[in-house]
């Protein structure tokens, strides 16, 4: 299938954003519509940064929560049961 200009854009901002984000992009097959495969390349790069931010995002969360855990309780091996006994104590 031969891509016009533009779609051969698309294709190649997806492929670097693809090599960025360390995602599996895979080249279009010919059951795409011509017309849409512009529309399916956008939803696809727009799906990777996404992912990619909440990605970002989930893991400085876990990163954030450990340190305030060792700040707050010293000495813990892990601070899951006292996160919970926290949970379970009426405030």
């Amino acid at each position: 299938m031969r891509f016009t200009p533009h779609q051969q854009r698309l294709i190649s901002e997806a492929r670097e954003i693809a090599a960025i984000t360390k995602t599996n992009f895979a080249d279009f097959d010919e059951e795409i519509d011509r017309d849409y495969l512009g529309v399916h390349i956008k939803l696809a790069i727009r799906n990777m940064v996404i992912a990619h931010i909440v990605t970002r995002y989930t893991l400085m969360d876990e990163i954030l929560s450990d340190v305030i855990a060792k700040y707050f309780f010293q000495g813990a091996q892990t601070a899951i049961p006292l996160w919970k006994a926290m949970a379970d104590q009426e405030v």
